[in-house]
């Protein structure tokens, strides 16, 4: 329901969108926005989405078939004059094709951006986001973007390797620990994209992980969640962690030193 105090919009009750595929937790993320009182509404994208449409927290549910009906649907459903509702978005798919839609949505739509249209789905780019981690002060092991097929990386083995962008659907089938270089050939007669990142392997001992939301155009930073991984195979990328609430981080650390050394 929309009411009008003096000219201004304002909806009666908390309304947001939820716009998800089979690759994350929509199912989870309409009961937490249920539980504080918002009214979740669904637009979902692609196949199997027999529980969600049941939850007993979603207002109204939509069946699409790509992430460009889903911004469609968006405006022609839900764009309202003097009105923004709050959109949340699973996977970076989806978030990527809000991102290249900024113009049309930004008035209407409160979702995840970078303040202009296609530079959220810039830092979506792994190679960008290692420089960023560089300039920010962060050891960042040696990366190189490689169109597959060239073994001419100049890192030394056993390296990496990764998607190059972070809504790649088959990242998976990207990430692999190669020893040599004809183990890369092996791999790169396997692979269907253009490219990959190349990375110099680091053995680790473990993998600090935050989670966080900034705001205000980067002004503001708020990382609720922390963990570490409890195990730590060698061949994996990480598996078997803990998330907790965000703690003092030194004091955190120390804590934690004996117990995942």
């Amino acid at each position: 329901m929309l009411l009008n105090y003096n000219g201004i919009i304002v909806m009666k009750e908390k309304t947001v969108i939820l716009i998800g595929n089979n690759n994350k937790n929509t199912l989870g993320k309409a009961r937490s926005f249920g539980e504080v009182g918002y009214t979740p509404i669904v637009i979902w994208v692609g196949p199997r989405a027999d529980l969600v449409k049941y939850s007993r927290y979603i207002k109204d549910y939509y069946d699409v078939d790509t992430a460009e009906d889903a911004v469609d649907l968006l405006i022609k459903k839900f764009k309202r004059p003097n009105v923004k509702l709050l959109v949340s978005v699973e996977g970076d798919g989806l978030i990527a094709e809000l991102d290249k839609n900024y113009d049309r949505l930004k008035d209407s739509f409160v979702f995840y951006n970078a303040g202009e249209q296609g530079r959220l789905s810039m830092f979506l780019q792994k190679e960008v986001l290692c420089a960023a981690a560089d300039k920010c002060g962060f050891l960042v092991p040696k990366t190189k973007l490689m169109i597959v097929g060239d073994c001419d990386h100049g890192l030394k083995y056993p390296i990496f390797t990764k998607a190059s962008d972070s809504y790649d659907i088959s990242w998976k089938s990207s990430a692999h620990i190669i020893e040599s270089e004809d183990e890369l050939l092996q791999l790169y007669a396997q692979l269907k994209c253009p490219d990959i990142l190349l990375q110099e392997f680091v053995v680790k001992k473990n993998e600090l992980f935050l989670e966080g939301v900034s705001i205000n155009g980067g002004e503001e930073v708020y990382i609720p969640i922390q963990g570490l991984y409890h195990r730590f195979p060698s061949n994996a990328y990480g598996s078997y962690g803990y998330f907790e609430n965000a703690k003092d981080m030194k004091n955190w650390l120390i804590t934690q030193k004996n117990y995942y050394d």
